[in-house]
């Protein structure tokens, strides 16, 4: 899910866009990344550290959200995208 929406988003606002994120469940904490590739590694790599995944499940899952993006752009009406 996350290398799709960085997917998207990089290409729609360019992927040089900076972005800070919180969460709920760490309240003050705010994390800030370069660009939305960044975000989305951070958050794939997450899995691995919580023992939800493998580095072949995070490998997998990251060329699988590529696609998943691809797909969805190459499958919208022309000029419904920066692309």
């Amino acid at each position: 899910i996350s290398s799709a929406a960085a997917t998207i988003l990089a290409d729609t606002y360019g992927n040089r866009t900076r972005l800070q994120v919180t969460s709920p469940t760490t309240p003050g904490v705010t994390r800030s990344f370069p660009t939305f590739g960044q975000a989305a590694a951070e958050a794939s790599i997450s899995r691995i550290f919580n023992g939800n995944h493998t580095r072949i499940d995070e490998a997998a899952g990251d060329r699988l959200g590529r696609s998943v993006a691809r797909q969805v752009f190459d499958h919208l009406p022309r000029g419904a995208t920066s692309r």
